[in-house]
């Protein structure tokens, strides 16, 4: 083979080599140009989804807006509006019936108010005679005012004071009682003890006692030494 046979050879070789990477870069730019078309589809598909799901939502808000300026709007308004006016009332209702609670009903006196006027009852003939007027509590013990109307028709206004101890063998009990100031005897003190389960469960009324003018104990406690008269 001559010089010029292996040229043409050459040449016809490399036109070959270049008619192919001519293709591979045609099919590269037609690969690349699908791509892009196809993302270009994408992105239409995708923004014609949202204009859609911005038109469904559109109608779904005005009906929001419709209702909240509508009637339903008004009649939830009304109802709430009833419904906070209904408590308010209640609530006036509950203050007014607390007040007047306060300001009218009996004072309740303490249980041992109760038990000690039980054992200044067992003391006289006729309990009715006596009008308790005043009570004053001393936490452990108390003194109990009461009028007494004597044989004669005279009136006394007299005390009785209770002492309550208590004792994890006995529990509560009395441990002393003074009838104006004269202690009565331990023996009849305890006989009231033994009883005092059943007396403090069947205790009088424990309205707190008074007098019928309304005054306070201390205005009508009289010191009896000042006006006693002397016999002998």
């Amino acid at each position: 083979m001559n010089e010029e046979d292996e040229s043409s050879v050459e040449d016809a070789s490399s036109s070959m080599v270049k008619s192919e990477e001519s293709n591979a870069v045609e099919k590269e730019k037609s690969l690349n140009a699908t791509v892009e078309v196809s993302d270009r589809k994408d992105k239409l598909a995708k923004k014609l989804q949202k204009k859609i799901a911005q038109k469904e939502k559109a109608p779904a808000d005005e009906l929001t807006s419709v209702l909240k300026s509508g009637r339903i709007a008004e009649k939830k308004k009304k109802k709430k509006k009833l419904a906070i006016q209904g408590a308010a009332a209640l609530f006036g209702v509950f203050v007014v019936f607390q007040l007047y609670d306060f300001l009218f009903s009996t004072q309740q006196a303490p249980v041992t108010y109760g038990i000690c006027r039980v054992y200044m009852e067992l003391q006289v003939k006729f309990p009715s005679e006596l009008k308790f007027v005043g009570l004053e509590n001393f936490g452990a013990n108390v003194r109990v005012w009461y009028t007494r109307t004597d044989p004669f028709g005279g009136q006394h206004l007299e005390n009785i004071r209770c002492y309550f101890a208590r004792s994890a063998e006995r529990g509560s009990y009395i441990e002393k009682i003074e009838i104006d100031r004269r202690e009565e005897p331990r023996d009849k003190v305890e006989r009231f003890n033994k009883v005092l389960p059943v007396v403090s469960a069947n205790l009088p009324s424990l309205n707190w006692p008074s007098s019928d003018t309304g005054k306070s104990v201390q205005s009508i406690i009289v010191d009896s030494a000042t006006v006693r008269k002397s016999i002998f």
